[in-house]
């Protein structure tokens, strides 16, 4: 379902062609209106921008292009399925260079609208297939960039790497692409190679604090506690201008454990910065006041901020500790929703804990054995099924 707006029939759009003819305006060609639906997109306004999108394709439905354009605003307002469906009508099974082209371009919309669905195995699909036209080799960059970005939701961190490494062999430089690859890195263990990347994304934007407390996170996983100080005392010296930098700098706070920490996060709330409630509750929940978390992550949510794995194992967590477990389990299916291979473990090991803390012995061992049929080499899970299978034993 579109939002904002409702699509055109075949008698809207006559009434439309009548009222015009009857009124003696001249109708515009299907470049007139594709031209005006294009600075309606550029002006966001997609109510008008969609009507003579519409108009466009109904004067001239063989043109490629309408729809690519149509679809990439449909991605904006959040019709997904829509969007998939109109790029289908702009892919051609010719070989000749300008439907090569569209096709490229189709190709990375769908790719693009599955990005958003969540859908990350048909999005590498997709910009796979683009990937394979040479032609419009100018999109290959921006395409690589969401393929490694991909690639790190399902876990394949080496092909993402691979993808950072193809858009840095044909730019200068930077530091959004250095600072995926160092977390890319991380993932199989390069280490050094992560490190390096953070400094090199540090010497283009040497007054990015996100670059900073990147580096903070992967010095802390070394636990190089001396290395990670100085980090942040290093991002403590930035200028703070924006409501986003008080909100990082708010940020620094909280990881180095200053009380002033919450004050900060919630100053940078009041300033429009949402993102600050999920570290409000972060706060919260450290100090154990379970039930003012949630209230922190709802809100988190309810600003339209984006679902992740972590938000919603948080949200479980507390749930737990507070008792109200059939909330806390619905937490980690919204969160197994979102996650990656690694985040789904974090998850999955935390549904066990839930159960057994709700004393269902036997649903803790189902899930637990579940578990290890996915990472039979997780000793923790292992320890943990041979406890619940004598609970099980016993209660028999």
């Amino acid at each position: 379902m579109i939002r904002g707006w409702k699509h055109f029939t075949a008698a809207g759009i006559a009434a439309f062609v009548l009222l015009g003819s009857m009124s003696g305006c001249s109708l515009k060609s299907a470049g007139g209106y594709y031209n005006d639906a294009m600075s309606y997109y550029e002006e966001k306004n997609y109510t008008l921008a969609a009507q003579n999108f519409e108009l466009a394709i109904e004067r001239n439905p063989e043109r490629a292009e309408f729809y690519i354009d149509y679809g990439l605003m449909l991605i904006e307002t959040g019709d997904y399925e829509e969007a998939l469906a109109t790029f289908d009508k702009a892919i051609l099974d010719k070989d000749i260079k300008m439907v090569l082209e569209n096709n490229k371009r189709a190709y990375r919309g769908r790719g693009i609208a599955y990005f958003y669905m969540l859908e990350y195995e048909m999005a590498l699909e997709e910009f796979d297939k683009a990937l394979e036209i040479e032609e419009l080799s100018s999109l290959d960059l921006d395409i690589l960039s969401y393929k490694g970005s991909v690639c790190e939701k399902l876990g394949l961190f080496r092909e993402a790497v691979s993808a950072y490494d193809e858009i840095l062999r044909n730019v200068d430089g930077s530091a959004d692409i250095y600072m995926a690859r160092a977390y890319a890195y991380l993932n199989i263990g390069g280490i050094q190679m992560s490190r390096d990347d953070y400094d090199r994304a540090l010497a283009l934007e040497p007054e990015n604090i996100n670059i900073y407390l990147g580096k903070y996170a992967l010095m802390k996983l070394q636990n190089d506690e001396i290395g990670a100080a100085a980090v942040l005392s290093q991002a403590e010296r930035l200028p703070v201008e924006t409501a986003e930098d008080r909100l990082l700098y708010a940020k620094i706070q909280y990881y180095q454990e200053d009380e002033s920490a919450g004050e900060l996060l919630l100053s940078a709330a009041e300033e429009g910065s949402t993102q600050a409630y999920f570290y409000l509750g972060e706060v919260e929940r450290e100090k154990g006041n379970y039930e003012q978390a949630l209230t922190y992550y709802n809100a988190y949510l309810e600003w339209g901020n984006p679902e992740s794995s972590a938000l919603y194992n948080q949200m479980a967590v507390c749930g737990m500790e507070i008792g109200n477990y059939d909330e806390a389990l619905a937490d980690i299916q919204r969160g197994l929703l979102v996650s990656t291979p690694e985040q789904a473990k974090t998850l999955r090991h935390n549904e066990v804990a839930i159960y057994e803390k709700q004393g269902d012995f036997e649903s803790a061992c189902e899930k637990a054995a579940e578990f290890l049929e996915d990472y039979p080499e997780d000793e923790r899970m292992l320890r943990e099924y041979e406890f619940l299978s004598t609970r099980i034993d016993t209660a028999g």
